[in-house]
């Protein structure tokens, strides 16, 4: 692969992204054949939710005396400037999830090209896998320790290895896969994010119950199949459902 690729995966307090947190972040990034592994524990400064303590095993006695996630998202940006982001389901999770960390510093969301393993496998399987562990078994890739982010994110590497050499002419293509990945997107969806990376923004011209057509700035920080989630000229978070989107224009 010529370009960078970063597989990553993350381990949160729960599993609402507007209110629940980062606890660990887990990036494996090649370039160039060299890989760099980097495993990040942060201290949310709130509970971790019981359900997710017990798929994780992270307590709060493990993150108390880590640094927040302010504190090292330099470093995080680093890696992930410019690279193409691979994970099982990271598109509906985990770049939310950064995504919001990065909204709560007013910082720019990631809007970096990404590869979902999970939405891959539903053109490439009859049965596709539901969760990271399934895949992996599926090819006998052997997993050394389950939801913790590092470990997850370097399974994801060793999977995508496999599908390399079992279906090289679709793994070549990063950008067919980055295709497969967005093709149950709305095409509202899609432009939103091709707008955004180019501008930074987008103007969405939407339809209100009460105002009739209008027509809002909005940096989006979240962007699933039929909503898009962001933050408007004046600071003010917005939820947008697809379906009221007219259009959706460069800023």
């Amino acid at each position: 692969m010529k370009e960078r690729v970063v597989f990553l995966d993350i381990e949160t307090t729960g599993l609402n992204f507007w209110r629940d947190r980062v606890l660990e972040l887990g990036i494996v990034s090649v370039e160039n054949g060299h890989t760099t592994r980097k495993r990040y524990m942060f201290n949310p400064k709130m509970p971790i939710n019981k359900r997710a303590y017990r798929v994780h095993g992270i307590s709060f006695d493990d993150v108390k005396g880590k640094p927040e996630f302010a504190e090292l998202k330099g470093e995080i940006l680093k890696f992930l400037n410019d690279a193409i982001l691979v994970g099982f389901n990271i598109l509906t999770f985990d770049i939310p999830f950064l995504n919001f960390e990065f909204l709560r510093l007013k910082d720019k969301p990631i809007l970096n090209r990404a590869i979902d393993l999970k939405e891959v496998m539903k053109f490439i399987s009859e049965k596709p896998p539901n969760s990271l562990i399934t895949l992996a078994r599926s090819l006998n890739v052997k997993v050394d320790k389950l939801h913790r982010a590092l470990e997850d994110a370097e399974t994801t590497r060793k999977i995508f290895l496999k599908l390399l050499d079992k279906y090289p002419e679709t793994f070549k293509n990063l950008s067919l896969l980055e295709t497969l990945s967005f093709s149950n997107y709305s095409s509202k969806s899609l432009k939103t994010l091709k707008l955004a990376r180019e501008y930074g923004s987008v103007r969405l011209k939407y339809f209100s119950k009460f105002y009739g057509v209008i027509e809002k700035e909005l940096v989006p920080f979240v962007i699933f199949r039929n909503r898009i989630i962001g933050e408007d000229e004046f600071g003010n978070l917005r939820n947008f459902h697809v379906y009221r989107i007219i259009d959706v224009l460069a800023p």
